[in-house]
């Protein structure tokens, strides 16, 4: 399994966080959810594409932030309960993973690419990005998983 390296523009992005641990059913649930207030979220950039967004990952109990989310050109009206974050430009690592394979892909980048690669993580928020092609009912339909990296000095 081996990504592409990409430069990433910036997304300001407005959705609905959780913190939980993976794998999870709250994850399942939370883009229920997401789908069903997708409507209330104004100033959308690419309404086409959405995005999973992980950060403040507890390596002591595994839980992280998630943030089910959408594109916005900005964040002057936020709906009740969503959050908006800045996804920073710059490198990324990305994977190409479907829902049936992402569980396997998140181990082999954080337990087998990440700690053999040249580059290592920025700390930054790793995301899944999920475009116009992508369809939830097919188990084949591929997403990305966007890491960003830095070179390992």
């Amino acid at each position: 399994m081996t990504p592409q390296f990409l430069d990433q523009p910036a997304h300001t992005v407005v959705g609905l966080t959780i913190r939980t641990t993976a794998p999870s059913d709250t994850i399942k649930d939370l883009w229920t959810e997401f789908t069903t207030r997708f409507s209330e979220i104004t100033n959308l950039a690419h309404p086409s594409i959405c995005f999973g967004v992980s950060r403040n990952f507890d390596p002591q109990t595994e839980a992280f932030d998630y943030t089910v989310c959408v594109n916005v050109t900005n964040t002057d009206t936020l709906p009740d309960g969503m959050t908006a974050l800045e996804l920073p430009a710059g490198p990324h690592a990305v994977f190409e993973t479907t829902l049936t394979t992402i569980a396997d892909t998140y181990s082999h980048i954080l337990e087998v690419w990440l700690p053999t690669s040249d580059r290592k993580h920025t700390g930054g928020p790793i995301y899944e990005r999920y475009d116009e092609t992508f369809d939830h009912t097919d188990p084949a339909s591929t997403f990305q998983i966007c890491v960003p990296v830095q070179p390992e000095f």
